[in-house]
């Protein structure tokens, strides 16, 4: 089974279980693909152990900091730009996940929206884990 999973930039509690849970099931035979927004410590792992890995911006699906007047101002701007960055992180993830015969997409935390619209653009099952 092809799984992609998508990933935040965090290493906490999440990163270990899903590390602990994919040490698992790839004995079992499963072949990950893990999507992450930027190269950090999660992608020097994962590269280490021969887990392919896709780099693509995106964001978190929540509302920007709206705490300072500078806040208040940029608020719809920011909005928009977080819109567009994964608007198109949907487009490139979706076509480069098109060729990989991917069977399940899985979001590994729940303010990561892409997983779900990437699903659904493939028509393939999506799950999140919350």
């Amino acid at each position: 089974m092809n799984v992609a999973y998508i990933l935040s930039s965090a290493t906490g509690g999440g990163f270990k279980s899903f590390i602990n849970s994919l040490d698992e099931l790839m004995k079992k035979g499963l072949s990950p693909l893990v999507v992450l927004p930027m190269e950090n410590e999660i992608h020097t792992l994962l590269s280490s152990r021969g887990i392919p890995t896709i780099i693509v911006k995106y964001r978190y699906n929540t509302y920007p900091p709206c705490t300072t007047m500078k806040d208040k101002l940029l608020f719809i701007p920011r909005l928009i730009a977080r819109v567009a960055v994964n608007y198109y992180a949907v487009c490139i993830i979706s076509k480069m996940l098109s060729d990989k015969n991917v069977d399940i997409i899985h979001t590994n935390v729940s303010i990561i929206g892409i997983g779900h619209y990437i699903a659904q653009k493939l028509h393939i099952p999506h799950i999140y884990h919350v």
